[in-house]
């Protein structure tokens, strides 16, 4: 496929597309991938966690990843999204001031299930996690599947909460990748490869 001086490449064609009329004069079109915002961002509550202090028991030289955060979340809370929901609200979080949160984003938002936490990628997006604890918890207990709905009732179940993880093109807040604070002070491990 030749390539555009500015980086673009000839886009290929697509069946039923170009080429559906040999007879007439082709038109070649030129495209570039790029992404919707310039950072993919990861919503991940264990994480949050661990930047709010709610996981405090966690040291600075333990090498972690989001199955060792989601471990510790568990042993601290039975995985009682009520006992998870008490602490927060010492910080200032509730039901209420989620809802508020997640409708204030307005709108949808198509993601993906993260493959790992890995931190920052060799690619041309730069992956980052957000530490807001009150934004990760209203983005989780807003999706369905992979998309997040600012209008949904929020679901705070636990499997809602902490079972995944949650990445999408989009500028919701403040996502620092893993070499930055608050995460720079922490020891991070690739997670465990899954078969």
């Amino acid at each position: 496929m030749p390539a555009h001086q500015s980086g673009y490449a000839l886009l290929p064609d697509l069946p039923g597309g170009l080429d559906r009329h040999p007879d007439q004069r082709r038109t070649f079109v030129w495209g570039k991938l790029m992404p919707v915002y310039g950072q993919t961002t990861i919503f991940s509550l264990p994480h949050a966690c661990l930047a709010a202090g709610l996981l405090d028991d966690v040291g600075t030289g333990q090498p972690l990843n989001w199955s060792v955060l989601l471990q510790r979340a568990q042993a601290k809370w039975q995985c009682a999204e009520d006992c998870f929901l008490s602490d927060a609200a010492k910080l200032g979080i509730s039901p209420r001031s989620v809802e508020r949160r997640a409708r204030a984003q307005r709108g949808a938002i198509i993601g993906w299930q993260p493959a790992g936490l890995l931190g920052t990628p060799t690619d041309e997006m730069r992956f980052g996690i957000c530490p807001d604890l009150e934004l990760t918890v209203a983005v989780l207990s807003c999706c369905i599947s992979d998309i997040f709905f600012s209008a949904r009732a929020p679901d705070f179940s636990w499997a809602t909460l902490f079972g995944r993880a949650f990445a999408c093109d989009d500028d919701l807040g403040p996502a620092p990748a893993l070499d930055q604070a608050p995460w720079q002070q922490y020891a991070w491990e690739p997670p465990e490869p899954t078969s």
